[in-house]
């Protein structure tokens, strides 16, 4: 989180990436602990010394995600961007800035930010339109009027993410929010075949539903790799998910709800039947719900 180191890793990558992105989206508690994702949008000023520290001394694009922001209520860090915008010189700027007094603080807030990190040499910016509050279980609607007007106001590509779980979310986002392109991030781990045409996607849920019969990884990396194998031996075989087809009428689990990737997101009846069973089995240890703690340290 100091400009200078993010120069320094900006340069041992650039030669072998086409852009480096600087993730200010991460709502995770680790990040919280070693500040840096979305808790660095709590000081604006350092995420945009950043940036254009990048911007200056890298010889690729920089782009930036960043989340919908809350801060305190309290907070005063925003006050700056705010004062610079209402005393702008353009027209346009000043303009943009008194149309967006009626919008709550958390808008505002985005906006402003939005705006300055394009000025500060932003390529182009991703916006999740969900505060880094919302997750977990407590993830709530994204925000995608907020994206629209972002995208409205920048003259850089903006990417919208948040509420794409199928490819017909991400149509639909593109025709609300106006994006010049849809990121999708759980939908994605989860069905790996999103993006497919629409007959794919009806014959790819045995790929995804693998993931219900095997235990959780001892490690992320090997649940990485165990992901990234089966994803290419599925369309290495001969470039369609015929193979697949026949296993997928034996899966009947619903994958918004029963994958590893949804586990926050499953219903309180889970929870509740958990509760109510006093077996034997139920006090039982189950070493793969352990292995399972340690690896949400990472992922969630």
């Amino acid at each position: 989180n100091k400009a200078e180191y993010m120069v320094e890793a900006g340069r041992l990558l650039q030669e072998t990436v086409a852009a480096v992105d600087v993730n200010l989206g991460c709502p995770q508690g680790i990040a919280r602990r070693g500040f840096y994702g979305a808790y660095l949008l709590d000081e604006p000023d350092l995420v945009l010394s950043m940036v254009s520290a990048m911007h200056r001394h890298l010889a690729v694009p920089v782009t930036c995600k960043i989340r919908k922001v809350l801060t305190a209520p309290d907070s005063t860090a925003y006050d700056g961007l705010r004062s610079a915008a209402a005393a702008a010189a353009a027209p346009a700027a000043a303009a943009a800035a008194a149309a967006e007094q009626h919008l709550d603080k958390t808008c505002q807030d985005t906006l402003l930010l939005s705006y300055a990190l394009e000025a500060a040499g932003a390529a182009a910016l991703t916006l999740h339109a969900r505060t880094k509050e919302e997750k977990a279980a407590n993830t709530a609607a994204a925000d995608w009027g907020l994206i629209r007007r972002v995208k409205q106001r920048l003259n850089i590509p903006v990417i919208a993410n948040g509420g794409v779980e199928t490819k017909e979310d991400a149509i639909r986002c593109l025709l609300v929010t106006g994006a010049d392109a849809v990121m999708s991030a759980e939908g994605v781990l989860d069905n790996p075949a999103l993006f497919s045409g629409a007959a794919a996607l009806l014959q790819q849920t045995a790929l995804q539903q693998t993931y219900l019969l095997q235990p959780p990884a001892s490690s992320n990396m090997e649940d990485l790799r165990s992901l990234v194998d089966d994803i290419i031996r599925h369309f290495a075989a001969d470039g369609s998910s015929s193979s697949s087809s026949s296993s997928s009428s034996n899966c009947c689990c619903s994958s918004s709800s029963k994958t590893w990737y949804r586990r926050h997101r499953r219903s309180t009846d889970n929870a509740e039947e958990t509760e109510g069973d006093t077996s034997t089995n139920s006090q039982t240890v189950d070493p793969c719900s352990m292995a399972a703690e340690g690896f949400e340290g990472l992922f969630g």
